[in-house]
């Protein structure tokens, strides 16, 4: 199985953001994610969709809104037949507070990571908003009031959430552990410190981890680190031998294959690769 962060923002960390794009994805896909920010995602085609969050698939055959809270390790672009266009918003709760305070995901996903909803018998209507997101310029208001006025349309009509899971309310301090990971980095941090802060054992941490994102938690580490590595290689402030440095590696030639392992490329080259989309 193979993890990544997306790239869409200048870091990982949860910043107050609206990201929209549409996507047309490769059917053969086969990359699970994870971000601090819930994403939106709208197909208006009948298509077999295999949807997989936090380890449960769930196999949808009909038109299709999905909203995933933020860290959920999920994958939902695993379809069959050729790619077909699909319409995804990234936003993060900070964004949401300040351009719609009455907006109620909590009301809207419920207890569980993600909510799927059966849009078939309201396409045409959803299909008319989905093109007037499109009209307006990317990023503007009108576009970001367009993305609140279909999630309210979600609740008007009262459309029920077809992915079901069990969520486990002892375990929802993970979601605090990776934010505090992700936003105050520090690779002297170990296993044992945060299972203190949050008084629990080492082992009632890994279990919980695992639990709830399908990960273990130094495969979440590990990709934490890289996040950390691509954003100061991006700057070009710091050299590989004091990235490696901060990021708790005490010989700078662990790093190199460290990186690319999770990366398929050196840190030069990813450094190099990024000089060229600017």
């Amino acid at each position: 199985m193979k993890y990544t962060y997306l790239p869409y923002t200048e870091n990982f960390r949860n910043q107050d953001s609206f990201f929209p794009a549409c996507l047309v994805p490769d059917s053969r896909s086969d990359i699970f994610h994870l971000h601090p920010h819930y994403e939106f995602l709208c197909c208006l085609e009948q298509r077999n969709q295999k949807f997989i969050c936090q380890n449960k698939g769930y196999l949808i055959d009909y038109p299709c809104i999905i909203l995933e809270k933020p860290f959920t390790l999920h994958n939902s672009y695993l379809f069959e037949g050729p790619p077909i266009p699909v319409t995804i918003v990234y936003f993060s709760e900070s964004w949401m507070k300040r351009v719609s305070p009455v907006t109620d995901l909590e009301a809207l996903i419920g207890k569980t990571s993600a909510a799927v909803f059966d849009i078939s018998k309201h396409l045409t209507e959803f299909r008319d908003l989905i093109e007037v997101f499109h009209r307006y310029p990317y990023d503007s208001p009108a576009q970001q009031h367009t993305l609140i006025l279909i999630l309210e349309t979600i609740m008007e009509l009262q459309l029920k959430n077809q992915f079901h899971e069990n969520a486990n309310t002892d375990q929802s301090y993970i979601y605090t552990v990776m934010k505090d990971i992700i936003e105050h980095f520090d690779s002297k941090k170990r296993s044992e410190d945060y299972a203190r802060e949050y008084y629990v054992s080492t082992t009632t941490l890994y279990r919980d981890f695992k639990n709830c994102t399908g990960l273990t938690f130094h495969q979440f580490l590990n990709l934490t680190k890289i996040n950390e590595a691509k954003t100061m290689l991006r700057t070009g402030k710091f050299s590989t031998n004091e990235i490696s440095q901060i990021l708790g590696f005490a010989d700078p030639t662990y790093f190199f294959p460290f990186f690319r392992k999770y990366t398929g490329m050196s840190p030069k080259e990813y450094a190099s690769s990024k000089k060229k989309h600017k």
